[in-house]
């Protein structure tokens, strides 16, 4: 499937190749230098460079660093191309991803349902913002508020915000209906009804100082922390999903959090115990029992740790030859040392790839919400496992485990989509009156005048900015609107954190810090930050090509949040305009003091 982004990364470097070759005239190929070494009584011998010399230095110490960056589930071969063809331009890019597989480290834990969670490979069925019930649907754990007079929702982080850091359970102008009443009659019946999801999951807060740190530095989006409905969504247009998933209006896909646990589908009459077995003395039945788990299609890419290796010893025999003549002629400038933050990846790229096996798809789990989905049209097929847990789940749980149930009255809805009544379901209540369906206002940005009041224009400029992306407000909601929120996602049941957990955070945390000042250190250790004979524009773009990658390399990682076709290719022109003319001059650098400087060899 990546065939095509081998293709197109080697025609990047011939071209650039073909670019820098006529920078600087080619020596005669008969004629043959031989220099002094600093070893006594040795020498080096230079022959001119060819074209193919340039060539396999731009394959094996930057093209196979991209080669080896790894994919995330499911992702389209479109946005693999542009996640590797970044790699190669900013080698930074793939910094964080790479430590978030070794921080998740999937092939440490039990089995393969929480392999896959820890590595993004599962989703579930959500209701989305859209969502509206049907006549006869019976919902767990909704809320009902009533607005008695007219009043402006914020959104979470503006609420927030004003409330000092603090949320409420509700906003002001809002009394929400008691789970004890019983009756829901409001108004003269001339009222509308709106539908909001929310989570009664929250994922684990920081459990230390140094957690903060790597949730803040280290953790990607796609890795990060998220509600299920305000976290990452799955377009199974730009998202390849494991067999069939045809979802109606209402729904969306989201992935299954890290720490919730996935259970298996099969009866437990039919799963062998290997308890019994061993107790029986049964060891014939062993085979058996490890077979009977639910084992999910993984790969650990050969050819990509393969590619990791080559590029890590192809880098360091690069730095090894820059020893010597090369750097006392170049300096810092030496086209040798370039290699370093390419390598370096390279390194944190094989260690992830073996402790977080590779999926080439996205697996969908099981869940009451996907059955709902499947009544109301919707299809899928190619099911593993089911977060719903059973009584045999629930008598083997420990005390370490978490069974998170929705909170709220279990409402039972009849009507059209046009109008709806509804009752609690296990109270003697009667329906309310029939209301008309409408959706809540669209969240708008808040207008300028009522947050700016800074002074400098600096500050009132990222103040803007701020608030225009996050703090959002909706316009005014009418009065007797009956507001009823409900869960976007059925009860899930939380795993304790892996042992390893906090030790792997500490370790990418450092590791993260050792790729941004190894490579400064390696270079003052082998030359020094000397000038020696290379020109300022040599300088210049070897400094430029390191430091604004590091930069760069931090913000462009970002770049997996896109998943369409357009807004991945937009990413990839920003990352381009901004950054690409470091990066090409830096490989046009590298050709030009190749030609310049010959092939060594010490004899």
């Amino acid at each position: 499937m990546e065939g095509p982004s081998y293709k197109l990364l080697l025609l990047l470097s011939i071209a650039l190749l073909l670019s820098a070759s006529p920078a600087q005239p080619r020596p005669s190929p008969s004629i043959t230098n031989t220099i002094s070494d600093d070893l006594p009584g040795s020498q080096v011998v230079c022959t001119p460079t060819r074209w193919y010399d340039i060539v396999w230095f731009y394959f094996a110490n930057y093209l196979l660093h991209a080669l080896s960056v790894r994919s995330l589930p499911g992702e389209n071969l479109f946005s693999i191309i542009v996640f590797k063809l970044s790699c190669l331009l900013i080698p930074y890019t793939g910094l964080r991803r790479g430590l978030c597989l070794i921080a998740r480290a999937g092939n440490l834990t039990k089995n393969d349902f929480q392999a896959a969670t820890r590595a993004n490979a599962l989703c579930m069925v959500v209701r989305g913002p859209d969502w509206k019930p049907e006549n006869g649907d019976e919902t767990q754990g909704c809320i009902v508020d009533k607005v008695e007079g007219s009043l402006q929702l914020l959104s979470e982080e503006a609420e927030k915000r004003n409330r000092g850091g603090a949320t409420t359970g509700h906003t002001i102008g809002i009394e929400r209906v008691s789970p004890d009443s019983t009756t829901e009659r409001v108004g003269d019946g001339t009222g509308t009804v709106s539908f909001k999801t929310t989570d009664f999951y929250a994922p684990p807060s920081p459990s230390s100082f140094l957690d903060k740190i790597y949730r803040k530095f280290v953790q990607t989006y796609k890795f990060g922390n998220h509600t299920p409905s305000q976290g990452c969504r799955l377009n199974p247009d730009h998202v390849k999903v494991h067999g069939l998933c045809r979802l109606p209006p209402g729904y969306g896909l989201s992935y299954v959090p890290e720490d919730v646990k996935v259970f298996p589908r099969y009866a437990s009459e039919d799963r062998p115990d290997i308890v019994s077995a061993i107790l029986t003395r049964e060891f014939s039945a062993l085979p058996t029992v490890f077979s009977s788990e639910t084992k999910l299609a993984t790969a650990h890419n050969t050819p990509r740790i393969l590619f990791s290796l080559m590029q890590t010893i192809s880098g360091g025999y690069s730095l090894y030859r820059a020893q010597g003549s090369q750097i006392d002629r170049y300096g810092f400038a030496a086209f040798g040392l370039t290699v370093l933050p390419y390598m370096i990846i390279s390194i944190f790229n094989f260690v992830g790839s073996l402790l977080t096996s590779e999926y080439e798809m996205v697996y969908m789990v099981h869940s009451p919400i996907m059955e709902e989905m499947i009544r109301r049209g919707g299809a899928t097929d190619g099911v593993v496992g089911t977060l719903e847990g059973n009584e045999e789940a629930d008598a083997i749980m420990t005390a370490t485990q978490e069974r998170i149930l929705p909170t709220g009255m279990s409402l039972q809805f009849q009507g059209s989509n046009e109008n709806i009544c509804y009752r609690q379901i296990n109270r003697s209540s009667s329906y309310s009156d029939v209301y008309a369906i409408k959706p809540l206002p669209t969240p708008r940005p808040a207008t300028m005048d009522a947050i700016i009041h800074q002074q400098r224009w600096w500050k009132r400029f990222c103040h803007w900015y701020k608030v225009k992306t996050k703090c959002l407000v909706t316009p005014d909601v009418p009065p007797n609107t009956t507001i009823i929120s409900v869960p976007c996602h059925s009860s899930l049941t939380r795993l304790p954190k892996p042992f390893y957990e906090s030790f792997l955070h500490v370790l990418t945390i450092v590791l993260l810090i050792a790729a941004v000042i190894v490579p400064w250190i390696t270079i003052y250790l082998l030359s020094g930050f000397r000038k020696a004979h290379s020109t300022n524009t040599q300088r210049n773009f070897a400094l430029n090509w390191l430091i604004y990658g590091q930069i760069m390399g931090y913000a462009v990682g970002a770049v997996e949040k896109l998943s369409g076709r357009r807004d991945v290719l937009k990413g990839f022109l920003f990352i381009f305009v901004s950054y690409g003319c470091y990066c090409l001059s830096g490989f046009v650098i590298v050709a030009q003091e190749m030609l310049e400087f010959g092939k060594c060899t010490a004899v």
